[in-house]
């Protein structure tokens, strides 16, 4: 369950999201791991459209797709494991080559308080927004020192698409 949950921005709809093709019955329970894999990617592709819709609000649709791009590009430089991440200034170049018209560090700022990207401390700590503990005083905040990270089942969307 802990597998799951980590593919989603902590949001109820996101496990209604991610269990809505339970309801069609063609899954055995207990769920196999090919069902959780499948499950996941129905869900990435759910969310992304969200995100999509999300994000219209606030950019034109060709700078949405742009965005999408420059995930794609930020999750192919990032690697896997332990180093996962790309620099700040690595993340702005990705989006200054691939969104026009729109202001680099604030992008990522925006992209970062909606959980999109999160950032990884030079020490290892991983934050993301929707994660932030409840009645901290500390609020996360991206800082150019961090390494940027996509969000999982966003990198499993952008890496499908975008690769």
């Amino acid at each position: 369950f802990k597998h799951l949950i980590d593919h989603t921005l902590f949001r109820p709809r996101d496990l209604l999201l991610i269990f809505r093709p339970l309801e069609n019955g063609n899954y055995s329970i207990p769920l196999k791991r090919d069902d959780i894999k499948l499950l996941l990617d129905q869900y990435s592709d759910m969310l992304v459209k969200e995100l999509r819709n999300e994000l219209s609000s606030f950019y034109s649709d060709q700078q949405v797709q742009h965005i999408f791009v420059a995930l794609g590009e930020i999750a192919k430089k990032s690697g896997y494991g332990g180093d996962a991440g790309v620099s700040y200034n690595d993340a702005v170049g990705c989006v200054e080559g691939c969104v026009s018209d729109v202001n680099a560090h604030e992008l990522l700022e925006d992209l970062f308080n909606r959980s999109v990207i999160g950032a990884k401390e030079p020490f290892g700590l991983y934050k993301y927004k929707c994660r932030e503990p409840i009645g901290s005083a500390k609020q996360y905040r991206l800082e150019k020192n961090d390494k940027i990270v996509v969000q999982y089942s966003v990198r499993s969307y952008v890496s499908t698409k975008y690769a």
